[in-house]
């Protein structure tokens, strides 16, 4: 087997070695990661992967992985350092997950989710309007992730295996992606055009349902599904997943190993 040389082939190492570093802090999420090896471990990564010549391919691919595993391990003690990792994370551990599920309520009326938030609620009312109880929480359940059911009835969905039809995930962002795009060609724009339209109706999307580890997921796939072609890149989901786990856990690092929605919606896409 031949070293990775393209640029698409190091940028998977250097992704999964990002990953690598998370998993490791994350077997001691609140232990402090010392400054000065970690420094220097960047140093010899930066260094090794300004060697040139031939001869330095294995080098400068030991070198580009060790840079992202430390960067890896870095982006999760900055949210243990702030103070930004929720309590009780426990590797390996039933207790010891994360659960953010409760949508917050934002009141800035300048914060975009805020009206979007009541755009929301004025859907969720309207659908109450015109059907039944029933019938209009899972319409707004299957539409936007609206799960306001009653006890009863979400006791029904669980038994009947269900659930997961009311979960905002690939099947959402696909429709709006293949109905915004075509829209946007057919008003006459250009394709990089409408794909600037997409993200910024993605953006919005995400917003507007909650930026749920599933949600993101689907959007970031979607968007690169959209930008890859415009790249000269083939579109492979393997690799899409990669680059969507990569961006996810930028943002939430410690959602790799204690999200049981993050480890569900890239384990069933894997699958």
């Amino acid at each position: 087997m031949s070293l990775p040389s393209t640029f698409s082939r190091l940028a998977s190492w250097g992704m999964g070695a990002f990953l690598m570093g998370i998993v490791l802090h994350s077997l001691q999420p609140y232990a402090p990661i010392p400054l000065l090896p970690l420094w220097f471990a960047i140093a010899i990564g930066c260094f090794g992967w300004l060697v040139h010549g031939t001869s330095s391919k294995i080098l400068r691919l030991v070198c580009l992985c060790t840079l992202m595993l430390v960067l890896g391990l870095w982006r999760f003690d900055l949210d243990r350092s702030s103070r930004a990792l929720p309590g009780g994370l426990k590797a390996f551990h039933p207790n010891g997950f994360a659960f953010v599920s409760v949508i917050p309520q934002v009141t800035n009326s300048y914060d975009p989710r805020y009206w979007l938030g009541q755009l929301r609620s004025e859907l969720t009312r309207r659908t109450r309007l015109l059907l039944p109880s029933d019938q209009a929480n899972l319409l707004s359940g299957i539409l936007y992730g609206d799960r306001q059911f009653s006890k009863g009835q979400k006791e029904t969905f669980r038994r009947a295996g269900l659930l997961h039809i009311v979960a905002v995930s690939g099947s959402n962002v696909t429709i709006l992606v293949y109905l915004v795009v075509p829209f946007f060609l057919w008003l006459g724009l250009s394709r990089r055009s409408a794909f600037l339209g997409l993200s910024i109706g993605l953006i919005l999307f995400v917003l507007f349902v909650y930026p749920s580890a599933s949600v993101v997921r689907a959007a970031f796939m979607g968007w690169l599904v959209q930008l890859a072609p415009m790249m000269g890149r083939l579109v492979r989901p393997s690799r899409l997943l990669l680059v969507a786990a990569c961006l996810f856990v930028v943002w939430k690092p410690w959602a790799l190993m204690f999200d049981v929605s993050f480890a569900l919606s890239f384990l069933a896409m894997g699958g």
